[in-house]
């Protein structure tokens, strides 16, 4: 048998992978199994973040549909398989739905002629966010995320304006006109509804990939 030196078995020997807070993948991105822990508290991000602002809680202005429930489902979507990104998206807003037709009318109602198709782009943001999982990594910097976030941003502008020409008790034409005209008023909610959504899917895709970097830095010291 051939023998080798040390220094030849020291540089054949396999070395430890090392461990990237920018890009690296690991075992539980790759399955997209964010742990219920982390759900559950940003389940209550999203919770308070939508009503504080509505109810006047904080103490300056945000765009108009800044809110977290995009952003949210996003996530889900890309880091949760089954049912449940879809269920706590809809329990989100049928919840904060809830508190705000208590507080504010019922134009927050869950049974509001706006609410099938306000709920069902959110569910579409998940299916965008499952949709995408492949192009997005456990990273705090991901390109992937602004164009995914865009996309859920533009479907919703799209249909929730196009429900609101096809409700009668707004008074649109039901012409090409009318349509238009719903899509012009409905401009300046998109511009906040683009930046909340940018801006929250960084936020939890971002706690995610730092909880993986802790997860693996813990991993790696217990093996030492």
């Amino acid at each position: 048998m051939n023998e080798r030196t040390y220094a030849e078995v020291l540089q054949l020997a396999p070395r430890p992978a090392k461990i990237s807070l920018m890009n690296t993948p690991t075992s539980r991105s790759s399955g997209n199994s964010a742990p219920l822990w982390l759900l559950a508290f940003f389940a209550l991000i999203a919770f308070e973040l939508r009503l504080w602002p509505t109810l006047g809680m904080v103490p300056f202005k945000l765009p108009f549909n800044f809110v977290p429930i995009g952003g949210l489902a996003l996530f889900l979507g890309a880091r949760r398989k089954g049912w449940a990104a879809y269920a706590i998206t809809l329990g989100l807003m049928i919840v904060t739905d809830m508190a705000l037709w208590l507080t504010m009318g019922d134009d927050y109602s869950p049974f509001h002629i706006s609410r099938p198709t306000v709920y069902g782009s959110y569910l579409l943001y998940v299916l965008i966010g499952r949709l995408a999982q492949k192009w997005t990594t456990p990273s705090l910097f991901d390109p992937a995320l602004a164009p995914m976030a865009i996309v859920g941003s533009l479907s919703f502008y799209l249909i929730t304006n196009f429900a609101s020409w096809l409700d009668p008790a707004i008074g649109y034409s039901q012409d090409w006109e009318g349509l238009m005209q719903s899509y012009v008023a409905g401009l300046p909610f998109l511009r906040g509804t683009i930046v909340g959504d940018v801006f929250y899917a960084g936020l939890f895709f971002s706690i995610y990939a730092l909880v993986l970097h802790v997860e693996e830095r813990t991993l790696a010291r217990s093996a030492v």
